[in-house]
């Protein structure tokens, strides 16, 4: 019996090729050489996330290669958030070295994990077939299972990742369900032919339709870390370590966004008049709920995790505005989610410096790091600032044209609302920074040498800055992504 083996256009997969690879190669070594010192396996990691970075950029602009049976698409949408999973990859690997070695934690097995996820997250965002989609965020997802709850000695860490898993389980049986119920009434999981069917009217299935669709946008709204799905997101956020915290609230956000965009834009484009309205109420719940919030937190760490549910919040505002004739709400979010990585990842990692320098992450532990630590507090707060939307920062453009999307959608008063929104996020945002440079410090820090955090740190701040006035090309690369001037 002759057998047939499906034909795999392997220069799809470089980028992923190279992590596996060097996940396996980590894996070996641990095991031939037990007892490696230094920043080996941070720098073997780093050589294998650059080269899939390389790699990555060499694909951009290329015509689309689809490959396993039409499941995985690598086109300009996939490589625009690939670039994005892979910074935030990069920087969380600078930001982690250090707290590994301080805590004398397993780091090769850190290291393979965190490059599993990543796959997963690749695979998220190239998939054109929803079972293949559904593979790549279980793929995602139980890494960052793990790595949330890698402090096992610390209790809040093993809450916070039961928490996550469990309620992760849950969103994830709702979402398997409703790609299940599309494919039922479709007939197909491929998205371009669930495109065709809804296009031809759906007949009498149109009810079931809008109930898989329903049911997909509520399994992947907790991965986003949509309200009211959000609950696991500020346990979560402040119990695992934080240089976990900053990578899955900026690379495993733009993964479930990249997912989202690409299953609601490609598979069900013709229903976008019934999830559009959905997303606006979600967008407006989650901006309320993620900036009140933050402004009564005490804890950093927490407030930045209320902030990251409000970011959700604005994103979803950009993807409510999308219809097949004004793609640029999706331009907007695949902006927002670029410029995100370096302005959350470096807030998140300026806490995780000074954890390891013997701080904590409350109000407390702030007060006047200015007088103590001068390059940590300016960084912070110009990541803090960038979040905010102040100018001269990145984060400046994300809110820009995320109105922008809402006035050529004719949703003037969400933008609006956005905008006043964010004028309360402002309240915690300058709270913490009035904290560092105008009250007397309580508290003592040590002084360890952590030379590839100041790195990461260093590069989100030039990313935080620099692209205040290099947004162009990365705005010009969004808009190509969605098939504006394609």
């Amino acid at each position: 019996m002759q057998v047939k083996f499906p034909d795999v256009n392997l220069l799809a997969l470089w980028p992923v090729i190279a992590l596996v690879v060097t996940a396996l190669v980590l894996l070996v070594v641990v095991v031939v050489r037990p007892r490696l010192e230094g920043a080996f396996y941070a720098l073997l990691t780093l050589a294998g996330l650059a080269v899939a970075l390389v790699l990555t950029l060499i694909q951009a602009g290329s015509t689309p290669i689809s490959t396993f049976a039409g499941t995985w698409r690598t086109d300009d949408f996939a490589v625009f958030f690939t670039l994005v999973i892979l910074a935030a990859s990069i920087l969380a690997v600078f930001l982690s070295e250090d707290w590994l070695r301080l805590h004398n934690v397993g780091q090769p097995e850190f290291y393979t994990v965190l490059l599993c996820g990543t796959v997963g997250m690749i695979t998220s965002v190239s998939a054109t077939d929803v079972m293949t989609l559904f593979l790549g965020i279980e793929l995602m997802s139980v890494p960052t299972y793990l790595l949330t709850g890698f402090a096992k000695h610390e209790r809040t860490s093993n809450e916070g990742a039961m928490k996550y898993f469990l309620l992760g389980a849950f969103s994830s049986a709702i979402l398997l369900y409703g790609l299940v119920w599309a494919f039922g009434v479709t007939g197909s999981t491929n998205m371009d032919a669930i495109a065709r069917f809804v296009a031809n009217g759906g007949g009498e299935s149109r009810p079931a339709i809008l109930l898989a669709l329903l049911l997909i946008i509520t399994g992947l709204g907790f991965k986003v870390a949509a309200v009211p799905f959000h609950m696991w997101t500020p346990d979560a956020y402040q119990g695992a370590p934080t240089v976990v915290t900053a990578f899955m609230s900026v690379a495993g956000k733009a993964a479930a966004f990249g997912a989202l965009v690409r299953l609601l834009t490609q598979a069900f484009p013709g229903l976008s008049g019934d999830w559009g309205p959905v997303l606006v109420v979600l967008s407006v719940i989650t901006m309320l709920l993620g900036n009140i919030v933050a402004i009564v937190q005490n804890d950093v760490k927490r407030m930045l995790a209320y902030s990251a549910i409000g970011h959700t919040g604005f994103m979803l505002v950009g993807l409510s505005t999308w219809s097949p004739s004004n793609r640029f709400g999706a331009a907007s979010v695949l902006f927002y989610a670029f410029m995100y990585v370096f302005m959350n990842m470096g807030a998140f990692g300026i806490l995780a410096w000074l954890e390891n320098h013997g701080g904590g992450t409350t109000l407390d532990h702030l007060d006047g790091l200015w007088s103590k630590a001068p390059a940590a507090a300016t960084s912070l707060a110009v990541f803090l600032l960038g979040l905010m939307g102040f100018p001269l920062t990145a984060g400046l453009w994300t809110k820009v044209f995320v109105f922008q999307a809402t006035a050529q959608a004719g949703y003037t008063w969400l933008g609006v609302l956005m905008l006043l929104i964010s004028a309360v996020a402002a309240v915690f945002y300058l709270r913490v920074v009035v904290r560092m440079f105008m009250f007397e410090p309580k508290l003592a820090i040590a002084s360890p040498s952590q030379p590839l955090m100041v790195i990461g740190l260093a590069v989100a701040l030039i990313g935080t800055v620099g692209l205040f006035v290099l947004f162009t090309p990365v705005l010009e690369f969004a808009e190509r992504a969605v098939g504006i001037g394609a």
